[in-house]
């Protein structure tokens, strides 16, 4: 099941209704990380943003599903707020859990994949690298991922929501089962 909600509506009293409704629905579900995701470079669409957010996403539930997790009715639950940063980057938020997530996913894991977009050396396997700063490090392809457990359950998807208030956008996305 996934839900999408973009704020068009300039009425700030709608607004409040608006994310009070995504709070509570939202609020529903426990999860396990927040995790906030930039790109580096200002140039990059919001297609191509939401491409590799997707992308990424897909991987992790590779990772603990097998390719055909869409098929057997699995996935990672998130929730996404996408926002967009003063210097018109967008910036996402995610609230996610699956069974397994932390035990099976390392955090290194979570961040390489979206640092890299995924790239790999075709013939180690490797994710791409670069040097930067005198050391050699994944190649910034994307940008930097903050990921972290929720230790507060209501106060991570008061944050998530606030994006509604200032015009964001909200997609939830839940596993058949």
């Amino acid at each position: 099941m996934q839900c999408t909600y973009t704020n068009s509506t300039p009425n700030q009293s709608s607004r409040q209704l608006q994310r009070e409704a995504w709070l509570s629905l939202i609020q529903q579900h426990e999860w396990e990380l927040f995790v906030s995701l930039t790109f580096e470079r200002d140039e990059v669409p919001a297609a191509l943003a939401r491409q590799r957010f997707d992308k990424w996403m897909g991987t992790l539930n590779c990772d603990l599903f097998g390719w055909r997790y869409r098929r057997k009715g699995k996935g990672i639950k998130y929730a996404l707020g996408i926002e967009y940063q003063k210097r018109g980057v967008i910036h996402f938020h995610v609230l996610m859990s699956a069974p397994g997530l932390l035990e099976k996913i390392s955090y290194t894991r979570m961040h390489n994949l979206w640092i890299t977009n995924g790239q790999r050396n075709p013939e180690t396997g490797a994710f791409v690298t670069e040097l930067r700063n005198g050391r050699e490090r994944p190649r910034l392809v994307n940008g930097y991922s903050w990921i972290q457990r929720v230790n507060q359950q209501n106060g991570a998807c008061y944050y998530l929501t606030k994006y509604i208030a200032k015009g964001g956008q909200i997609d939830l996305w839940l596993p058949r089962s």
